[in-house]
């Protein structure tokens, strides 16, 4: 079970006030007024370990100008997950408005240019299901005994949805 996270913590080196919110949820607010939540679901994607999926939502439906505070309020999030767990995270891109590569874009770029990157093993994947195109990744501590296990089941399953043939119903 994910232990919850420090807020005292993330709030250190986060440039924006983060709260938790119903005890599973991180939230703060942009100097333009944007709130965002960031969150992590049990997901059993990943057999070997266990695995959250990862996500961070937009409340505020206007347009939200580049804001590079976002992207440190994240990593400040994700550092402490990986302080208090030693599970693996899944990034699924949404692909409700067609903007999934470009998040994927944005997300890779934050982790890229993370100063504590070295610490982990990310690996993404871009592949096709039932027609929809969906970008996903993983991130894991090197440290993490099963390391190998699980990224070898993340490019098999990745491997297993992209080659799955599409399927006729006769009724």
């Amino acid at each position: 079970m994910m232990k919850t996270l420090s807020i005292d913590k993330i709030n250190e080196v986060s440039p924006y006030k983060v709260s938790l919110v119903d005890g599973k949820e991180y939230k703060f607010i942009t100097d333009n007024g944007i709130y965002y939540r960031v969150g992590f679901l049990n997901d059993d994607s990943i057999i070997s370990c266990e695995t959250y999926q990862f996500y961070i939502t937009k409340e505020t439906l206007r347009h939200s100008p580049k804001d590079e505070k976002i992207k440190e309020v994240t990593l400040a999030i994700l550092e402490e997950f990986f302080e208090e767990n030693e599970y693996v995270l899944l990034y699924m891109c949404d692909t409700a408005d067609g903007k999934e590569a470009m998040r994927n874009r944005l997300f890779l770029s934050w982790f890229k240019t993370y100063e504590m990157k070295s610490r982990y093993v990310c690996k993404d994947a871009h592949l096709e299901v039932e027609g929809i195109g969906m970008y996903a990744a993983i991130i894991i501590r090197k440290d993490n005994p099963l390391i190998e296990k699980v990224t070898e089941e993340f490019d098999e399953t990745v491997n297993i949805l992209s080659n799955k043939p599409n399927e006729s119903i006769t009724l």
